[in-house]
């Protein structure tokens, strides 16, 4: 479905409500933009996200823990070995 999208003073779009509904959108909703060759592709996070299961090795003692407690700790381990 093509639908026509104007860019406004301040470069921001409106999303037809359209493609809004069609994507099952909400308020709120986080998107991801990316170029491919000439063209804007914007994605909803979710989708990306499920692209990328299981891309990246996570260690046995970070799985069952909070994904910024996990961060947070793999920060640590990293920069207390440059010291």
């Amino acid at each position: 479905m093509l639908q026509t999208v104007r860019i406004s003073s301040k470069r921001q779009m409106t999303i037809p409500v359209k493609l809004f509904d069609e994507l099952g959108m909400k308020q709120g909703d986080d998107l991801v933009a990316r170029i491919e060759g000439d063209s804007l592709v914007i994605s909803k996070t979710e989708h990306v996200l499920e692209s990328l299961a299981g891309a990246v090795h996570v260690s046995g003692n970070l799985k069952k823990i909070d994904l910024d407690v996990a961060i947070l700790k793999a920060k640590e381990a990293r920069f207390s070995k440059d010291v």
